[in-house]
This record gives C-alpha cells, sequence and structure tokens, in this order.
C-alpha cells in the first residue's frame, strides 16, 4: 500500500489536479456508473456500504497510471478541489461561494422572513353553511338513501371492521362501476362541473390508494370551490388483502398487506374532506430533479372565469374547514391534452423554517378519468386501468364497527364520535401515538 505523503508526492496533489474521468484513484475502485449501479443493487440487497466490500481493490502506485493536467489546458473549474491552491483558480470558486451566498440569502428572506401564513382556502365556503364550520358526508345536504347504501354493500365480500370502521372487497375489475354507482347522488353530484363527475384513478400514485369519487361533493359557485369529503364507497385500496396489481407504483414498497392496513384505516378514519379552490394557473417553474413548483404543469394565465384548470388543495380532518390539516401544497392542475379527464395532482413540500417556498416535490401523481358522468368508460384511461389492476381486488370502507357514531355525526356532536371511533382503533393498536393518551 501507498503511504499516504508518497502517494500525494506521486499525484502531485497541491501542485495539480488529476482530469476528472481519465484516471482512477488510489485504489482501483469502481468507476462513477459502477459505484452507482452497485450503490443501488447493493441497497435492495441490503448492503451497508455504499457498494460491496469487494468492489474495493487497492493496488500498488506502479499499477496505477495517472495524468498530471495543465490548468491552462484542463480549465480550473473542471478540476479538484485542491485547485483551490493554486492562485489562477482561485477566482473561479470565489466567485461561485460568493453567488451561492448571495441566493441562500435572498431565498432566506423570500421564503422565510416574507413568509405569512394564510387563512386556509377552504375557509371561503364557511360563509355559506348556515353557521358550521365543518362539511363531511353526514351534513351534504343530500344525503345518500339507505336502500342504496345497503344494495352497494351487498355487493362486497370479506367484510371485516378495522380501527372503527367496516370495509369490504371487490375485484378491481369491478370497482369502478360500484364507485359510481354507491356515489352519484341526484341534487348534488349533476350540480357539480361535468369534469369532476365519475370515477377517477390515482395513477403513479406511490401509496397503495387506487380509486377516488368527487362527485358525492359540494360545488360552491360563488368562490370556485370544491369540498369532497372522504365517505363510504369514494376510496379504494389496494393491497388489503394481499392482492395488487401486477407492476404497481415504486415497486409495490406501499403494498405489503400490514403496510396497506393502517394506510387504509388510517385516511379513512380521519373523516377528511378535500376542498379544492379554483384560480388561475400560476405557469410555476419544474425544475430538474425534485425542484418544482405549482402550476408548471398547466397553461400558464388560464384558468379565469369559467374556466377550471388550476386549484389549491386542502385536507380538512373531520371535515374542520377552518383548519388545513396538511404542510404540503397540493395542487391540481389540468393537463391539456383533452377535456377535463387528465389533471396533475402536485405535492410540493418545503424546509422546515422556510414553508414559505414549497418547491421540493415529492409524492406527485396523474389524476385520471375512468368513468365519466354517465359511467361511460373514459379512454384511453379506463383500457389502463383494466390492463394495470389485474386480478386485484380493492376494499371500500362502507361503514362503522359502533352504529352510535354514525348518530354523534349526525347530531354535529363530533368529538364524541372521533373519540368512539379511535377508542375501536386503539383497541387493535394500542402501540400507535395516537393512543399513547
Amino acid at each position: 500500500h501507498i503511504e499516504v505523503k508518497q502517494m500525494q508526492s506521486d499525484l502531485g496533489i497541491g501542485s495539480c489536479c488529476l482530469r476528472s474521468g481519465e484516471r482512477r484513484s488510489a485504489w482501483q475502485g469502481p468507476s462513477a456508473a459502477e459505484a452507482r449501479n452497485a450503490m443501488l443493487v447493493g441497497a435492495a440487497h441490503g448492503h451497508v456500504a455504499p457498494f460491496p466490500p469487494n468492489m474495493y481493490q487497492p493496488i500498488h502506485s506502479e499499477h496505477m497510471p495517472y495524468q498530471r493536467v495543465d490548468p491552462q489546458n484542463g480549465g480550473c473549474c473542471s478540476a479538484c478541489a485542491a485547485c483551490w491552491q493554486r492562485p489562477e483558480c482561485q477566482w473561479c470558486c470565489g466567485t461561485s461561494l460568493i453567488i451561492f451566498s448571495i441566493c441562500m440569502v435572498i431565498f432566506t428572506y423570500r421564503c422565510h422572513f416574507l413568509y405569512v401564513p394564510e387563512p386556509p382556502s377552504g375557509s371561503v365556503v364557511i360563509p355559506y353553511l348556515d353557521g358550521k364550520e365543518t362539511l363531511n358526508w353526514w351534513n351534504l345536504p343530500v344525503q345518500r338513501s339507505e336502500e342504496l347504501l345497503q344494495q352497494c354493500r351487498d355487493r362486497l365480500t370479506g367484510e371485516f371492521g378495522l380501527g372503527g370502521l367496516q370495509y369490504g372487497y371487490i375485484s378491481g375489475r369491478g370497482a369502478p362501476q360500484l364507485a359510481y354507482e354507491c356515489t352519484k347522488v341526484p341534487g348534488l353530484s349533476d350540480l357539480l362541473p361535468e369534469q369532476f363527475r365519475g370515477v377517477f384513478w390515482m395513477k403513479d400514485n406511490g401509496l397503495n390508494e387506487e380509486l377516488a369519487v368527487l362527485q358525492n361533493g359540494q360545488w360552491f359557485p360563488e368562490v370556485r370551490t370544491l369540498v369532497a369529503p372522504l365517505s363510504p364507497f369514494s376510496w379504494a385500496w389496494a393491497g388489503v388483502d394481499g392482492t395488487k396489481p401486477p407492476n404497481p407504483p415504486g415497486g409495490g414498497a406501499a403494498y405489503g398487506q400490514e403496510t396497506s392496513r393502517y394506510a387504509m384505516m388510517h385516511l379513512a378514519g380521519s373523516h377528511t374532506s378535500f376542498s379544492s379552490r379554483f384560480g388561475e394557473c400560476p405557469g410555476g417553474k419544474k425544475l430538474p430533479g425534485p425542484i418544482g413548483e405549482a402550476g408548471a404543469m398547466c397553461e400558464e394565465g388560464s384558468g379565469n372565469p369559467p374556466e377550471l384548470t388550476f386549484a389549491d388543495i386542502e385536507g380538512h380532518i373531520f371535515g374542520n374547514l377552518s383548519t388545513a390539516t396538511q404542510g404540503s401544497r397540493y395542487s391540481l392542475e389540468l393537463i391539456p391534452d383533452g377535456p377535463g379527464n387528465h389533471w396533475y395532482r402536485g405535492i410540493f413540500g418545503s424546509i422546515p423554517g422556510f414553508e414559505g417556498c414549497k418547491c421540493f416535490e415529492f409524492g406527485s401523481y396523474n389524476l385520471v378519468r375512468i368513468l365519466d358522468g354517465e359511467g361511460n368508460p373514459v379512454e384511453p384511461w379506463h383500457s389502463q386501468w383494466m390492463s394495470y389492476i389485474g386480478g386485484a381486488n380493492l376494499a371500500f370502507w362502507y361503514g362503522y364497527t359502533e352504529p352510535a357514531a354514525v348518530d354523534l355525526l349526525k347530531q354535529e356532536r363530533i368529538s364524541e364520535a372521533a373519540n368512539l371511533i379511535w377508542d375501536s382503533y386503539c383497541g387493535g393498536y394500542p402501540e400507535r401515538e395516537y393512543c399513547s393518551d
């Protein structure tokens, strides 16, 4: 092995730099491409090291050719960090540091000091709720009949209780029709803009959520806002019974049976209402990697009345519109490739302390309509859904293990109902953080 000082002398570190990519370093390690591939494979098989140890092969100096770099020919900015020691290179590194520092000052000023939290956008509908601040399935102006809900329950199999709620299964191929028929309510669904009726597939969503319905919601034209609560038969999950699509997003990482059951129970049990407030598409920027802004996928400047091309989405637990529960910014952006059947569901987070800049995108997906407002297939998305779902079953929430919870919700005694539901939940998972008190 080569001693450090001798290696520095041989390589000329401090007086020159190696040209990147032309020679290996003092050990015969992998190239950048080899290291990257090995890292991915190693991570998949549980290796702790960045790549398997057998790829590290120290060699002697006589087997390690190197090349000196002439800064006049190679360029100081393309050389390694040791070039900082050369006076002719310091201007480049110094300028880069100054530019970076200026950018950080601007970022901090804009995203921290200028940030003023805004009230939840869903709160704009509160003046239209006759003195209430909540909107969820139990106080929508038109309710589904008990006869319809019973017919829907009869089409499910393998019913089971979990976390205070009751669920059942249906094949993924039959799930869209069930969701459509069990959430279409005359006097409610037909008042929504047409593009929000029917059944949607959360395509490319990394979680095990598959189908979503907005038509069992309420449209407020005065403030161009849609409030769609999670309700029985409005949401469907895969993986709960151990079956999943042949090629699920993310390699199926979120489709394990226990993970799927917990994700379903947590979201359904939250009784979240989603408010979508529509406005002008801001035309955000989309940069390489995870950096981006809401509004990059819709046509900039579109969305003025009567157009609906961009909305900010907020989640409200138990339908409380006076508060928003997610820290990230959710967006709904119309992809200009058809008549309102393809939307982008953006998810943009921020660095703690810099909430004024939600520009780190993670978890976004495509929201595509597979059944329209009349229950007809929407192509090409319907055919893609049938091919994607394969033989997997989907789980629907359809009721409560404690019937008293329904009465409490309809009486607006929401805290009591929530305690009753979550007490049942904690009976099965006492170790969860929600159950510690």
